[in-house]
């Protein structure tokens, strides 16, 4: 796929360039016209976009987490491990109370940890038996985590930067007057000039359904 950022300029004026780094689609409608706008600005204006694309962020955290605790298995010294299996373990913790994807990876994890490396609450001396239980316990876990994706659409849209508003009521005209909105600041149809020129009333309540539907942050 190719980087949606590449199909986008950046304003004159802007506030941050860190709202411009990373491009992503917004899907329009059952054909899926495609919208590229900034990742970052969208979510600095959007609660439910700032909600949707932290899903792929914490799904990805956690996949490199089983990763890294596979690998430090094999070369880390024990206290070292219990040091960063316990920090990992509270970091998604924080992640399960808030993101609903992020629940049962989290079981698991726990389940991993109190299972591998602690016995009766204490840590135990991982030896060759507890590594090779343990390492084959992430990979079971790694391997339901990615294929957890295909399960969950919205999650799979996060992780592969793109949001798909199904609402037939959205015009793709609508959804190009939004995205001009998020880098000029102007509300308007597009016209040839370059200027936006007056929305109708029929226009003027479509995107007021719209921005309301994306939970605008002010």
């Amino acid at each position: 796929m190719s980087d949606p950022a590449s199909t986008l300029t950046r304003p004159q004026a802007t506030n941050s360039p860190f709202l411009y780094q990373t491009g992503c689609f917004i899907e329009v409608g059952p054909l899926k016209q495609r919208f590229p706008v900034h990742k970052e600005l969208l979510i600095s204006k959007s609660i439910v976009m700032a909600q949707h694309f932290l899903l792929g962020e914490n799904w990805k955290q956690i996949e490199t987490f089983l990763l890294d605790l596979q690998h430090r298995l094999q070369i880390s010294k024990p206290l070292e491990l219990y040091a960063y299996a316990t920090e990992k373990y509270q970091k998604m913790k924080e992640l399960a109370s808030t993101d609903g994807f992020c629940t049962e990876p989290y079981t698991r994890i726990r389940n991993i940890i109190t299972q591998h490396f602690y016995e009766n609450g204490n840590p135990v001396l991982v030896t060759a038996h507890y590594r090779d239980d343990a390492e084959a316990a992430i990979l079971a876990n790694l391997q339901d985590h990615l294929n957890q994706p295909s399960m969950f659409p919205a999650l799979e849209q996060s992780i592969n930067n793109k949001f798909w508003l199904q609402d037939s009521r959205v015009q793709p005209l609508i959804m190009q007057i939004m995205v001009r909105w998020l880098y000029t600041g102007f509300i308007g149809i597009p016209t040839k000039e370059g200027r936006p020129g007056p929305l109708t009333p029929r226009d003027l309540e479509s995107l007021r359904r719209l921005a309301e539907e994306l939970g605008p942050t002010d």
